[in-house]
């Protein structure tokens, strides 16, 4: 998310960004090489573009943590069979 906003040049929404997540309890999870391997493998089983990069970091994240649900207005996830996508 952090890289989103700076990507969008919203440098100012950082720091409240952090805070939100600080005052809010949200569980940051670290980022694995095997979650790296795993989007990858996903990407070359099912054919998808690693154009979706991120996105299947995160759903590697997603599976690895038992997690089907994501909350986004990213379409990308639509692609994921496994993902329900909520928005």
């Amino acid at each position: 998310m952090i890289a989103h906003l700076e990507r969008k040049a919203s440098l100012d929404a950082i720091p409240l960004f952090l805070e939100f997540l600080e005052d809010n309890s949200v569980e940051v999870l670290a980022t694995t090489f095997e979650d790296f391997m795993e989007a990858l493998n996903y990407a070359r089983r099912e054919s998808v573009s690693l154009r979706m990069w991120d996105d299947l970091v995160i759903a590697a994240q997603m599976r690895r943590e038992g997690i089907r649900i994501v909350v986004s207005n990213d379409r990308d996830f639509d692609r994921i069979d496994w993902i329900v996508r909520v928005f």
